[in-house]
């Protein structure tokens, strides 16, 4: 085997094992289990059951009776009416 050759694969060698490296890294370093920013991300780890609802209606009397229900997320949907993101 040329030199040239053995250098290069003596570089990808160490480039690989210094990625793995890296990577087992930044995954110990997440967010610790338990911790979570979002109250619906941390019930569903704790195996919880989440409740929410999907609405089209960007009125305020909507908003403002979701925002006083007990549920977890609102889905906003788009996809079926006439709306922009000017409107949400």
């Amino acid at each position: 085997m040329s030199q040239i050759n053995q250098r290069c694969r003596i570089w990808s060698v160490v480039l690989v094992a210094s990625s793995l490296l890296a990577l087992s890294f930044s995954a110990t370093t997440g967010q610790p289990a338990g911790n979570h920013i979002s109250s619906l991300v941390e019930g569903l780890s704790r195996g919880e059951r989440v409740f929410g609802v999907s609405t089209y209606d960007l009125s305020l009397e909507n908003a403002r009776a979701l925002a006083r229900a007990e549920i977890d997320y609102v889905y906003v949907d788009m996809e079926h009416g006439l709306m922009s993101f000017g409107l949400l």
